[in-house]
């Protein structure tokens, strides 16, 4: 299904469809998105491999750090395997925070 927005007035509108059915954000301005996906997990020692089969070499992944834990770093994503998995990297190896990530397919 497709989100139809006009960005001068910040007005959006949607019809999802059936449950499951993904949703794509189109935009006269940039790329269509055609599917969101999003979690959350906890690192250990710095790094965490988050399972998931969605992930291909175009899929956008951004991690935000949700609960502090042990010494927080600066998070990144380190490693993807397409259609597997993507890895989640802190700059302090002491990071155990639990993050929220966003996957973007466009």
């Amino acid at each position: 299904e497709i989100v139809d927005c006009d960005w001068s007035s910040d007005v959006c509108s949607s019809d999802l469809g059936s449950a499951g059915a993904g949703l794509q954000i189109g935009t006269n301005i940039g790329t269509v998105v055609s599917k969101l996906i999003h979690g959350t997990s906890a690192l250990v020692g710095g790094t965490k491999t988050v399972n998931d089969t969605n992930v291909t070499a175009n899929t956008r992944i951004f991690a935000f750090s949700n609960v502090d834990g042990g010494t927080p770093g600066w998070l990144r994503c380190s490693a993807r395997v397409n259609g597997t998995s993507f890895t989640i990297t802190s700059s302090s190896a002491l990071d155990t925070s639990t993050f929220a990530y966003l996957l973007i397919e466009p």
